[in-house]
């Protein structure tokens, strides 16, 4: 009972980030990437369904397999990262009228950028999603 409670929670923490990520997706401030690493990670081990589901999705199912894999991105895909995050950063830092707010939104992209930097590029003709295999 007691690995039956674990992963309803782990269940319950990826449900609540996966929701948190989603609305990522439209608040400039909020972060998707990480939130739909969680979940990942949480029903990787509290749910093989849904872990499946995520990392299957037709729009961010191949990006979080190459993370989870493989440690690293694509280079598409780092470009896309770095273009939204400066781009909700900038905005969020040019709207805000707190200095101590605007130097914490570029402390984390600075971080975020050195992160996404020191990931391993992976080469898209070498890690082909079996549907892209003709």
């Amino acid at each position: 009972t007691r690995m039956c409670m674990l992963r309803m929670i782990l269940v319950a923490v990826g449900a609540a980030s996966f929701c948190l990520g989603t609305v990522g997706l439209f608040l400039p401030v909020l972060p998707t990437t990480p939130f739909y690493l969680v979940s990942g990670w949480c029903w990787l081990r509290g749910s093989k369904r849904l872990h499946g589901w995520l990392i299957g999705h037709p729009m961010f199912g191949a990006p979080l397999r190459d993370y989870f894999e493989h440690r690293g991105v694509r280079r598409r895909n780092r470009a896309i990262a770095l273009l939204f995050l400066w781009l909700g950063l900038g905005l969020s830092i040019w709207l805000s009228d707190a200095m101590h707010l605007r130097m914490l939104l570029a402390a984390i992209g600075v971080l975020v950028t050195i992160h996404l930097a020191c990931l391993k590029t992976i080469d898209p003709r070498a890690h082909r999603e079996p549907h892209e295999r003709a």
